[in-house]
C-alpha cells in the first residue's frame, strides 16, 4: 500500500461534530506514512460530498469524474471538497482502503490552509 502524501484513504471516523462514525469516509493523507508503524497516528483532512457554493477558503473543491473511461486521478466519482477544518484522529492501522492521489496544486492549497488553522498537527518536513 503506497501511503504517500496526497493519497486518498478510506477509514471509519466521526463527522465534523464528533458524532456518527461511518465506515469508508474518504480523507487525504497530508504526510508520507510509508515508514510508520500500524499504531502510529496519521494526519488527514476529511473529504465530503456535502457542500454549498460559494465555498469558504477552508473547503477546497477536488477533481472528480463519474466517467469510467476517463477517471480522475483522485478516483473520486462525485463532486467533493477537502474540509480543512475536519482533521480526524486516525491511526495507520485504521485505514480501510486507498483511492487515488490529489494533484500537487490541490494538496498544496490544503496544506496551506491546515498550516494556518492548525499548525500543530502537521509533521515537520
Amino acid at each position: 500500500m503506497s501511503l504517500i502524501r496526497g493519497r486518498i484513504i478510506y477509514a471509519t471516523f466521526p463527522d465534523e461534530n464528533g458524532r456518527n462514525p461511518k465506515p469508508g469516509r474518504p480523507a487525504v493523507l497530508l504526510h508520507d506514512a510509508q515508514q510508520l508503524q500500524p499504531t502510529d497516528p496519521i494526519v488527514v483532512v476529511a473529504i465530503s460530498g456535502t457542500f454549498a457554493f460559494p465555498l469558504p477558503a477552508t473547503k477546497i473543491q477536488l477533481p472528480h469524474s463519474n466517467d469510467h473511461r476517463r477517471p480522475a486521478m483522485t478516483k473520486l466519482t462525485k463532486p467533493s471538497v477537502a474540509v480543512c477544518t475536519w482533521i480526524p484522529n486516525l491511526l495507520l492501522d485504521q485505514i480501510e482502503g486507498i483511492g487515488g492521489f490529489l494533484p500537487a496544486g490541490y494538496l498544496d492549497r490544503i496544506i496551506e490552509q491546515v498550516r494556518q488553522l492548525r499548525p500543530d498537527v502537521l509533521p515537520q518536513e
